[in-house]
């Protein structure tokens, strides 16, 4: 969130569960003078808030359970956390809710995936 802001997105919301990791970011916004809003949400549990790009850096399981819960779906979502053996899994469930995998990038182990909504979404 913090780079975002600093690449100059607007607006930007954090969403986390854990409120150690809600308080870093939002002292870490203030320490690089940025702006973003911070939110406490269980995304297996509460509202998901809608944004036309969306950076989901979780886990497996947390992916598949936001994937599963997603609405109108956002124009750009990167999937990212992921191990390399788990990406097809979360394309699959990224793209049975209307998104084209657009890219994967990996290093290491880890991967990332960049999706966009489908023109007939």
């Amino acid at each position: 969130a913090i780079a975002a802001a600093k690449l100059g997105w607007r607006p930007v919301l954090a969403v986390d569960h854990e409120l150690p990791s809600i308080q870093a970011t939002a002292e870490n916004a203030e320490r690089n003078a940025v702006a973003v809003e911070v939110l406490r949400r269980d995304l297996r549990r509460d509202e998901i808030p809608q944004a036309r790009t969306v950076a989901a850096n979780l886990l497996r399981p947390l992916l598949l359970e936001y994937a599963g819960r997603l609405g109108p779906p956002p124009e750009r979502l990167i999937a990212a956390g992921l191990l390399i053996a788990e990406c097809d899994e979360i394309s699959t469930a990224f793209t049975a809710r209307g998104l084209l995998e657009m890219e994967r990038r990996e290093s290491g182990e880890w991967a990332a995936i960049l999706f966009a909504a489908s023109a007939h979404g």
